[in-house]
């Protein structure tokens, strides 16, 4: 958009009412400005929203062209003070940062009796859509004449219009350019446009997640939580929510806001209510700052008290999503479901045989069964094995209460380990209840190798004559026909007798007694005290591994024996755990100088350590005697492999103590 204006303030006052989300982008400007005293105009004059769109930053400039000559006024003076206002809409537009500049050093010169380049600069911001900037030479500058920016603006994109396209007009508004015999001279204005085509419509979903509860073991007094989801959120500004639940079977205790809203600004929360009496939890949030929001996320957590046994209906009900103008949002709303009654469930029978004497050849047969069902109609599973140990030998269905109107496909893919079986009754067949657990199908097995087996329950599906899903839970079952045993075959301490404060070594053999290798810990003990924990990996069969456990005794009580023992962890489907564990004695901690552990220091401990003076652990050549004669290590009370005055000190220093 190209027009020429009267610089007057008053006629700025106008500009800044004017309405700026406008329909049609600007012509542009091909070459600098330059009007018959000068202009100034928005550089670029066109922003493309589809290249910078919501999210997104861009850079604009406010830029001159005062006019050394012009037609009408052959000797322009060039200008030594100005005045603008730059206007955006916020709502649209949020201006990120902004750097303003006047003309350098040597243009605007002031006289020799005047400080140099006194510039007088309002550079402000006076409301949240309009930057207001000055400038002005003291003195007796060089008017400036020339083409120059006087400020760049980063703007940021805060808005994805939804059903329309939107425009943002970049306005120049000025207050005034004084040229130098001051007076004000019209210039040319050229504003910019920002311009963003509206996002197709997609209607944003509101739901309860997880949608269906099913859980026998949500018994009274538990607690469970959900979460109120939104999905294709697009300029969401504001959410409000009520959540319908049977206040006979749950209580709601607590209900905050989720972290989606809060992604993209400041939020306020309107309304909390839970309300059990009437069975129902309400809130509403806005953002204050920021967004809109745009995507998917949680928007609230609401957390239920269970009090009885039974089914609640969660129902999202009086919802309404807005966006920053308080329009409705379209969207859709799904409710959630909770029953804590006994579920059907669909397992195998027996849930695990672990058998060492099962070896190849020998067959057995497992049961695939289904309980506490009702109104069911038909079944479909699907089981899988370890083809490297077994071979599928049949599938045999089972006709509940004899009936025969029903037809079946069973398939067996024994290279892949997979069982497929599908059932359907159809009329005049009775649907089947039972809450007792019934055998409706049998597997045969042959045993081809050692190992274990996973017998895996997936794709099922039972329904009622509607064909409607019957909610139910799986129960897998196991095969183990190999030993998994390890133990601990020894613990030896370093000393069965040590003062407070001395270091203990104890040695612990593991063994693998079973038929792979494994991996477990071993754990070292003074009573029921934990000394430490080591890994043991990957130990081969039969095979076993030492390991030296270190017990450091400060804190010990004196004239206290602790029984020393280590224990194995229990791998998985180990049936003999006895061994695990094993017990080798006690070490008695000792008065520091009761040197025969008689529980007490006297002169018979004294006399015991001045016969080792002097005695040491490794004899030393140069020396006429052998030091190791005597040596005691019991003696050594300093641990420094000498009998020194500083031992016979140590031991005498608690002479006469007894426990």
């Amino acid at each position: 958009m190209h027009k020429n204006r009267l610089l007057s303030i008053g006629f700025v006052a106008l500009l800044m009412l004017n309405v700026i989300m406008l329909a049609a982008p600007l012509a542009p400007v091909t070459a600098t400005p330059s009007g018959t005293y000068g202009s100034i105009w928005v550089e670029p004059d066109y922003v493309n929203g589809s290249l910078v769109g919501y999210g997104n930053t861009f850079v604009v400039e406010v830029k001159i062209n005062i006019s050394e000559t012009s037609p009408d006024y052959p000797d322009n003076p060039g200008i030594f003070a100005f005045a603008y206002y730059f206007t955006w809409n916020d709502t649209l537009l949020e201006l990120i940062s902004k750097a303003t500049y006047v003309p350098s050093n040597g243009v605007w010169e002031s006289g020799s009796s005047v400080v140099a380049n006194t510039l007088l600069d309002t550079d402000t911001n006076t409301v949240d859509d309009t930057h207001s900037y000055s400038a002005t030479a003291f003195g007796v500058p060089t008017a400036f004449t020339g083409v120059m920016t006087l400020a760049e603006y980063t703007l940021n994109v805060t808005y994805q219009p939804m059903g329309s396209d939107a425009s943002c007009l970049l306005d120049i508004s000025d207050k005034g350019f004084i040229f130098s015999d001051e007076e004000e001279y019209p210039l040319d204005v050229y504003d910019g446009l920002y311009e963003i085509k509206a996002q197709l419509q997609v209607m944003s979903e509101l739901y309860v997640d997880p949608q269906s509860i099913f859980n026998a073991l949500l018994e009274p007094c538990e607690n469970f939580t959900v979460k109120i989801e939104i999905v294709d959120a697009t300029d969401l500004s504001k959410f409000d929510f009520k959540l319908s639940f049977e206040n006979t079977i749950l209580e709601a205790t607590e209900a905050e806001e989720g972290p989606f809203l809060g992604s993209f600004g400041t939020t306020l929360v309107n309304n909390l209510e839970i309300n059990n009496a009437e069975g129902y939890v309400w809130m509403s949030v806005s953002l204050v700052t920021g967004g809109p929001a745009i995507g998917e996320g949680t928007i609230a957590n609401v957390t239920f008290h269970v009090i009885d046994v039974g089914e609640s209906v969660l129902g999202l009900f009086d919802t309404h999503l807005s966006n920053p103008t308080n329009a409705s949002i379209p969207h859709e709303t799904f409710d959630g479901y909770f029953n804590n009654v006994l579920m059907a469930g669909i397992f195998v029978d027996p849930p695990s045989i672990i058998d060492p004497m099962l070896l190849p050849p020998s067959t057995f047969t497992i049961n695939i069964s289904i309980g506490n069902i009702t109104n069911m109609y038909d079944y479909v599973f699907k089981l899988g094995y370890n083809t490297e140990i077994l071979n599928c030998l049949s599938v045999e269905i089972i006709p509940f209460n004899d009936e025969t109107h029903f037809t079946s496909i069973v398939s067996v893919d024994d290279p892949a380990g997979v069982i497929y079986v599908n059932v359907t009754y159809f009329n005049p067949a009775t649907p089947i209840t039972t809450i007792p657990s019934l055998a409706f199908a049998t597997i045969r097995f042959q045993v081809t190798g050692l190992g274990s087996s996973i017998f895996d329950l997936y794709d099922t599906h039972l329904s009622d004559p509607t064909g409607a899903e019957i909610p139910h839970k799986t129960f897998d079952g196991i095969l183990v026909i190999i030993i998994r045993d390890v133990a601990i075959s020894s613990v030896k301490p370093s000393t069965t007798a040590t003062y407070v404060g001395w270091f203990v070594n104890i040695s612990v053999v593991a063994a693998n007694e079973g038929d792979i290798a494994e991996s477990f810990t071993v754990s070292a003990y003074y009573d029921d005290n934990l000394i430490g924990t080591q890994m043991v990996t990957d130990l081969p069969s039969g095979e076993n591994e030492t390991l030296i456990f270190t017990w450091n005794t400060a804190g010990m009580q004196p004239c206290n024996n602790y029984t020393i023992k280590a224990e194995a962890s229990v791998v998985p489907y180990e049936t003999d755990t006895a061994d695990n564990e094993y017990i080798d004695g006690e070490v008695k901690i000792k008065i520091m100088g009761d040197i025969n552990g008689d529980g007490k220091v006297d002169l018979s401990d004294i006399r015991t350590i001045a016969r080792a003076y002097l005695s040491a652990a490794v004899d030393d050549p140069e020396t006429p005697y052998d030091e190791t004669e005597n040596w005691n290590p019991s003696v050594d009370l300093n641990i420094d492999d000498h009998i020194s005055i500083f031992d016979i000190r140590l031991g005498a220093r608690n002479y006469g103590e007894s426990c």
